[in-house]
């Protein structure tokens, strides 16, 4: 009971830390919910390390515009408050749309826990890692969309997906 505590506890430290830089964290409905659960069931039995003892507290959606260039994003709370690092992940809520692709840019964000922000090489393998573990649990066929020499995938490529 005092580990769920503490989880519920953090997950609120991070989120009214994310809120304090200015996200707006979107209020997901009841079969957004649903729907985001059904689309990373397989997560928690596939990355337990990354998704609880590694920080994870909160997945979030949230309002993309026109203006913001990811369709996902991996949060670091930096408050140092002595009780240890925590992340969250947010997606853009029109990802829902394309399960696939909401699956890929999610474990792109999971990846960035394990080996950082860079978009490097190590980065590259390790997403690539993730990838082929979920392909062979789930059976599905996700491909990292990313260009090898790293930089970003362009919007319209997003869009064709």
């Amino acid at each position: 009971a005092q580990a769920m505590t503490n989880f519920l506890s953090e997950k609120q430290r991070i989120r009214r830390w994310i809120e304090r830089q200015g996200v707006q964290i979107h209020d997901a409905t009841p079969k957004e919910s649903e729907a985001v659960r059904q689309i990373l069931k397989d997560t928690p039995r596939l990355f337990p390390d990354l998704l609880y003892r590694s920080g994870l507290r909160l997945l979030f959606l949230y309002e993309q515009d026109e203006t913001q260039e990811n369709d996902g994003v991996c949060w670091l709370d930096v408050t140092r408050d002595g009780h240890g690092v925590l992340y969250a992940i947010g997606l853009a809520t029109w990802t829902l749309e394309n399960p696939p692709y909401f699956q890929l840019v999610f474990l792109h964000e999971l990846a960035h826990i394990a080996v950082g922000g860079e978009h490097n090489a190590a980065f590259r393998a390790y997403l690539d890692s993730l990838i082929a573990r979920f392909n062979e649990a789930t059976g599905v066929q996700l491909v990292n969309d990313y260009p090898s020499e790293g930089g970003k995938r362009s919007r319209s490529a997003r869009a064709d997906d």
